[in-house]
């Protein structure tokens, strides 16, 4: 008789998660595998990490902010690739050190297994392998490390790392708010529900636990309320054109910085209007992410709720032995 007969029926359902979460994650890799194409926006990435505060607060200038303190221009394309690269090797070594940790942690799997299906599903780094450079990489390392820090013995760690990143993020780009914080604070409430059983004395107070939603908050009113650059649009280009010898003419990145609602509205309709029959027979692509995120959401949260039996399962197994 093999040992999966000796486990009780919870563990078979949580096996034959395990197994379609794998297919997914299968079916999603290889879906990029086949689909790998790098989109030529890579000067248009490079155009964006060039705002900053020299002509007062905008939007998505912080990061441009710290780098200009950092480096002296011109800035060459050839910098950004090199730190767009190193993004992205950040973005998969946290990767492979949160699939260690769970993996060393006996009892992590249901309590944590939301926050790991987040990291790990393909979707997650779809956008990193399309379009190297994209400001998406940090929102993916501020998921991994909220997943590390989730596995902490205590949720300080967490809570303080969530209050201390959300408004950066922001600032960075408002689309890490869209994109990726619901993410890390979807992990933070894995852990306050991991605690509710904890005594009140171990537990977060109630101050940090709600902390983290209030700061969301606040955030994307700071990035509402963010004024224009105070010289003309036209004058701004130039200065980021000093900035460097690369052609910023037909990127244009300055319009997002002077634009409002209506004007991405106006944006948004035209590209769909510019949809070829070649971009639509790509949708199938598309579908097959959606399939995969879909698989991993309601796999993960269908194992999430439930009683952690994994100490007594291994216990049974390791008797069998």
């Amino acid at each position: 008789m093999t040992p999966s007969a000796y486990l009780d029926p919870a563990s078979r359902r949580r096996q034959s998660r395990i197994l379609l979460l794998k297919v997914a994650f299968l079916v999603g890799y290889l879906d990029l595998a086949f689909y790998v194409v790098p989109r030529d926006f890579f000067e248009y990435k490079f155009a964006q990490f060039l705002f900053n505060y020299a002509h007062g607060l905008a939007r998505r200038s912080l990061e441009g902010e710290v780098f200009r303190h950092l480096f002296s221009p011109p800035y060459p394309i050839e910098l950004f690739g090199r730190l767009a690269g190193f993004q992205t090797i950040a973005v998969f070594v946290l990767f492979a050190a949160i699939v260690w940790r769970v993996d060393r942690r006996s009892r992590a799997s249901s309590r944590f297994i939301l926050a790991l299906l987040v990291a790990s599903s393909p979707t997650t780094f779809k956008n990193l392998i399309f379009d190297t450079g994209r400001q998406d990489g940090i929102g993916v390392l501020a998921i991994e490390v909220s997943i590390l820090l989730g596995l902490a013995p205590s949720g300080y760690p967490l809570a303080l790392f969530l209050c201390a990143a959300l408004l950066p993020m922001a600032l960075v780009n408002e689309n890490l708010l869209l994109l990726y914080a619901p993410a890390c604070l979807a992990i933070h409430g894995c852990r306050l529900w991991a605690e509710r059983k904890e005594r009140p004395a171990r537990g977060l107070p109630a101050v940090l636990k709600v902390a983290p939603f209030v700061i969301l908050a606040a955030s994307y009113v700071v990035c509402l309320r963010l004024p224009y650059p105070k010289i003309p649009r036209a004058e701004y280009h130039r200065y980021l054109q000093g900035l460097t010898p690369q052609n910023l003419d037909q990127c244009e990145p300055e319009r997002w910085l002077y634009s409002n609602a209506s004007d991405n509205f106006a944006f948004a309709r035209g590209e769909w209007a510019r949809l070829s029959p070649l971009q639509f027979a790509s949708a199938g692509q598309y579908a097959a992410f959606l399939l995969v995120l879909v698989l991993v959401l309601v796999l993960g949260f269908a194992g999430f709720f439930e009683d952690d039996n994994e100490g007594e399962d291994e216990a049974a197994l390791s008797d069998i032995g």
